[in-house]
């Protein structure tokens, strides 16, 4: 391959085009803010087109009340009710991270069932209608149990309890569904400790913060004063959390809220806050909690080096959020074995993508649309990292464009170039057709 590429040159006649990172918002599926939506299906389900656009965020999170049924099995009726708004917001376009649990207003224990046997029927039903609904369904998250679902305020949550639980909604949504556990500590109660060395395996699960930047402990998150990770089952200090919680983040998506801390604001600046999001390899977080935290980030300028340098905060986060793919650089060569096209692609988000993508070249002849697959995805494209890429071409004049889509359904991902066309196709430069 080596001779190969020095023996090399450029394809005579292709005119490129410079390309350049755009500022511009994308409306990137997988990534980015979500917004809240909450239906109680003990009661008439209203679903409003207008209302679950919101913000038109392509995450929403939807939370399902299934406190009214706490002393009774979920009969065909909620269950109904839940495949029917799944599949609303599906059509709508809208990427879902479900939540089920028994309260969404903070009550905690008073909407819980009084016996454990009925968390566990109910764990198996909503884990069934889960995977029913899988290609709907981008992350699961929480045991049902704790006050807004987040695994807290319960008599539900003994090491027992939480791994029967979790082997319930594992055995069925293992390999098809995302799933997010509350803090760190309870992903590895949930995990036998790894072998020292060795890569994390999630399979699958998680962690959602939705105590984002609250407190040094991110009100509960983490214990700031244990520096020992010797003890597997106990919680951390931030430090060690957050490079436990990046290393899960490679596999899994992570995100949550994050919230105004006066005490923990006041001592840190939003830069720092901005490095521990890339460190975390955020992937999604609230688009309306906590309005004071985002506020602020909107008034407060972006210092760090390149092209974002002078925006807001607020605005930085938001694009980097997740994956953001941005193309480098693109050659066309040719030589003894034939033509190839080369592109370099940066990953300039917090997080990698977590659906298996691929990148393609479109050659457009005027009549015809050409297309060629890099073999190589994009799911190697780590976050602060480059990928290059090659594949094999003809030397067809026309325009040239590249683009990427998940493998599974074939979802558009766009990249933050200033060449995008009405299509999100990036153009890269043309072979003008020869003169007689």
């Amino acid at each position: 391959m080596i001779k190969l590429l020095k023996s090399l040159s450029r394809i005579k006649g292709f005119v490129p085009v410079k390309p350049e990172e755009s500022l511009s918002p994308l409306a990137n599926h997988f990534r980015g803010w979500f917004e809240i939506h909450i239906y109680n299906i003990a009661e008439e389900i209203v679903l409003d087109r207008k209302k679950a656009q919101g913000s038109g965020d392509k995450l929403v999170l939807i939370q399902i009340d299934i406190g009214g049924c706490r002393d009774r099995n979920l009969g065909k009726t909620e269950i109904s009710k839940i495949e029917e708004i799944l599949g609303f917001f599906h059509n709508l376009g809208k990427d879902i991270i479900l939540r089920v649990s028994y309260d969404a207003h903070g009550k905690g224990m008073e909407r819980e069932p009084s016996a454990y046997n009925q968390v566990l029927i109910h764990a198996e039903q909503v884990a069934k209608i889960a995977y029913k609904n899988r290609d709907k369904i981008f992350l699961y998250q929480g045991l049902l149990v704790g006050r807004w679902g987040e695994m807290h305020s319960t008599k539900f949550l003994s090491t027992e309890k939480l791994r029967e639980l979790n082997f319930i909604f594992e055995s069925k949504l293992v390999g098809s569904v995302y799933r997010a556990v509350r803090r760190p500590v309870q992903w590895r109660i949930l995990r036998q400790r790894q072998i020292p060395g060795m890569e994390i395996d999630p399979r699958g699960l998680g962690v959602f913060n939705d105590g984002m930047f609250g407190s040094e402990s991110d009100l509960g998150t983490y214990d700031p004063n244990n520096k020992d990770t010797v003890l597997w089952e106990t919680p951390w200090n931030r430090e060690n959390e957050i490079d436990f919680l990046s290393n899960v983040a490679d596999a899994v998506p992570f995100g949550g809220e994050a919230v105004l801390g006066e005490g923990f604001a006041t001592s840190h600046s939003t830069l720092e806050y901005i490095k521990e999001l890339q460190k975390s390899k955020i992937t999604y977080l609230n688009r309306h909690h906590d309005r004071k935290l985002l506020d602020r980030w909107k008034i407060e300028v972006y210092e760090g080096k390149g092209p974002w340098n002078g925006h807001s905060c607020f605005e930085y986060i938001e694009a980097h959020l997740g994956y953001r793919f941005v193309i480098k650089n693109v050659e066309l060569s040719h030589g003894k074995e034939g033509s190839w096209a080369e592109i370099t692609i940066d990953n300039r988000g917090f997080a990698c993508i977590y659906r298996e993508a691929e990148v393609f070249i479109e050659i457009e002849d005027g009549t015809d649309v050409t297309e060629y697959v890099f073999t190589e995805r994009l799911n190697k494209c780590q976050p602060g990292a480059s990928l290059t890429i090659r594949t094999a071409i003809s030397e067809i004049p026309g325009k040239y464009f590249v683009s990427a889509r998940t493998v599974d359904n074939k979802t558009g991902i766009l990249f933050a170039n200033k060449t995008s066309d009405v299509k999100g196709r990036i153009y890269i430069g043309e072979i003008k057709v020869k003169k007689r």
